[in-house]
């Protein structure tokens, strides 16, 4: 493009390209990473590719920044204002820049919006910020072009769907990392086009059926899939080797099989997989063809109850939508459908208690799948103020504002955000069970507890959800139980909590649940060794990429071992009671 000589003297002209690129610079964390990574691994083309887009995009920002046409310049101020803001506030939230998995786990968990914009407030405010700067940098006039200059820039008023479509085509050829360290101004919303285009036309498989009943009589009248939220099996304990009061009271009702992997880091993933029948060495295939839990306690006689109590006043849920992974179709096999709604935070775990005990009256076998609340984020909106035992606390000021977080982590400390995670501990686990083990009959009911996920704890650090096969270990760390006071059946499961201690996970879970409902131990070994049987491995797994195959039929593992197992839950005791103790 040929601009008159007199453009370049305007000091218009500089100071949009300054605070252009000022504002790129400023908006492109993972630049420096990816560029670093390509040159450590020497891959001259993609260094080539990589840099060809970038000096590629910023020329399309720059054409963008200085369109004449008001009402276009406006309109990709306002776009690329958005999906800057969208990807900044997401690092600021995690410390990770958003990728195409973030993308797809953000829809299916989008009925949190409300809750989650709750407890990353501040990064909220920062991507507030971003978006004003972004399209004031944009949409301010540009200095006045006239002739073949202003023609061209009318002409190429929409070439920036050029380099999104060319990041979409990346996504699809290469893989879900292929737009990493690109511009961010451009690549977020590459993103959400390859997301929804692959969910709008990826085919959707038939379920199996369940073929054969049960080969032997169910071992409890009532079966119960107790799944917390956001539970670190470290705080299931008060002290070095000492559980939870709850816990220790009614330590003749439960097999503790100490700390498991879950199936994956993610609320979304983990539930499905334990729902859905995953198998870890077919885990795409499995989850979108097995047979469901329910479609199994349906074969087996039991009716089937489903209580959601994560939906409160915070969230964006309609009364009919669903969550992690679950689909109309799947609800048709529940024969009771509960979303706990319009009850505020501290009381959501209590009105599903409620519910369950309900349910537990009936005649019939019944089978129940349970999400609590939990510890869920934001955490000090789970319990009531009587049970703030752990101070200090952030303030109010501290978590009104920006300023109040920045100097809540100024000196690095999480002291003050712990402390509410353990009393939501204190309220939501603790407290829920000393209830639920006095009101709850249990002589002919099995509970089985776990959590979706663990936490990680770390200034400006998401707490789970991390991709990839370095995240934390500890966001696939959960406490793992069997509650019941069939004595036969609960001395069955201490035998197995000895033997199987610290190396369980979850997907031990679903034929476990076969075991219970009474089916052949040919259709449990499908899907891989229940709880019952002597594990040998000391390395587990939890997924931590996409399960469906949106994107990749690759999916992608975080390995823990028993060891570190061990050091990152210090306050559980090496092994697990040997007996089931008497009253």
């Amino acid at each position: 493009m040929s601009l008159s000589n007199s453009i370049f003297y305007s000091a218009r002209f500089w100071l949009k390209v300054a605070t252009l690129l000022v504002f790129v610079l400023f908006t492109n964390q993972g630049f420096n990473f990816r560029l670093e990574y390509l040159i450590e691994t020497n891959n001259t083309t993609t260094i080539i590719v990589f840099a060809f887009l970038w000096l590629f995009s910023l020329l399309i920002l720059l054409l963008v920044t200085f369109q004449q046409n008001t009402l276009i310049r406006l309109f990709w101020a306002l776009v690329i204002a958005a999906t800057t803001a969208v990807s900044y506030g997401f690092y600021a939230a995690g410390g990770s820049e958003l990728e195409v998995l973030d993308v797809l786990e953000l829809w299916q968990a989008r009925h949190e919006t409300g809750r989650a914009f709750e407890h990353f407030h501040h990064a909220v405010i920062k991507a507030g910020i971003v978006a004003f700067i972004g399209f004031v940098v944009i949409a301010y006039p540009p200095p006045k072009l006239t002739g073949r200059a202003r023609t061209l820039l009318t002409a190429f008023a929409w070439l920036p769907i050029v380099p999104l479509l060319m990041f979409v085509a990346l996504i699809f050829i290469k893989s879900d990392r292929a737009v990493a360290g690109l511009p961010q101004q451009l690549s977020p919303i590459s993103i959400a086009t390859a997301v929804g285009y692959k969910l709008s036309v990826q085919e959707i498989p038939k379920r199996k059926m369940v073929e054969d009943k049960p080969k032997y009589a169910a071992k409890v009248k009532h079966l119960v899939y107790l799944v917390d939220e956001s539970i670190n099996p470290d705080y299931v304990y008060t002290s070095k080797g000492k559980l939870l009061d709850s816990f220790m009271q009614n330590q003749d009702k439960i097999a503790n099989f100490g700390t498991a992997v879950s199936g994956s880091n993610c609320s979304a993933r983990s539930n499905a997989i334990l729902r859905l029948g995953a198998t870890r060495d077919n885990l795409i295939e499995s989850v979108r063809t097995s047979p469901t839990i329910w479609q199994y306690a349906k074969k087996a006689g039991f009716r089937t109850v489903y209580i959601d109590s994560q939906a409160s006043e915070k969230t964006v849920t309609k009364p009919n939508d669903f969550q992690n992974y679950m689909t109309s179709e799947e609800a048709k096999l529940i024969d009771k459908f509960y979303k706990v709604k319009n009850v505020e935070g501290p009381d959501l775990d209590y009105r599903l208690l409620e519910i369950m005990e309900e349910e537990l009256q009936s005649d019939k076998p019944t089978f129940i799948y349970a999400n609590k609340n939990g510890a869920h984020f934001p955490y000090d909106d789970n319990y009531p103020k009587s049970a703030e035992i752990y101070l200090p606390v952030p303030t109010g000021e501290e978590n009104s504002g920006l300023d109040g977080l920045m100097e809540l982590y100024a000196d690095g400390s999480m002291e003050p955000v712990i402390n509410t995670y353990k009393n939501s501990i204190y309220w939501t686990v603790d407290k829920f069970f000393e209830k639920l083990f006095d009101e709850v009959d249990l002589s002919d009911t099995a509970i089985i507890y776990t959590s979706d996920h663990g936490q990680y704890f770390e200034p400006s650090s998401t707490t789970h959800c991390t991709s990839g096969e370095n995240a934390p270990a500890t966001e696939g760390l959960v406490p793992l139980m069997v509650m019941t006071d069939k004595k036969p059946l609960l001395s069955n499961f201490v035998e197995s909590a000895a033997t199987n201690y610290n190396r369980t996970d979850q997907f031990s879970l679903f034929p476990t649940v076969l075991d219970l409902l009474g089916y052949s131990e040919e259709l449990q070994n499908q899907y891989g060794p229940d709880l019952l049987d002597p594990i040998l491995n000391n390395v587990s797994a939890f997924n931590t990429g996409d399960i469906l195959g949106v994107i990749s039929k690759d999916t992608v593992w975080r390995e823990v071992s028993q060891q570190e197992r061990i050091q990152l839950v210090p306050n559980a005791p090496l092994q697990a009671p040997l007996k089931v103790q008497a009253h």
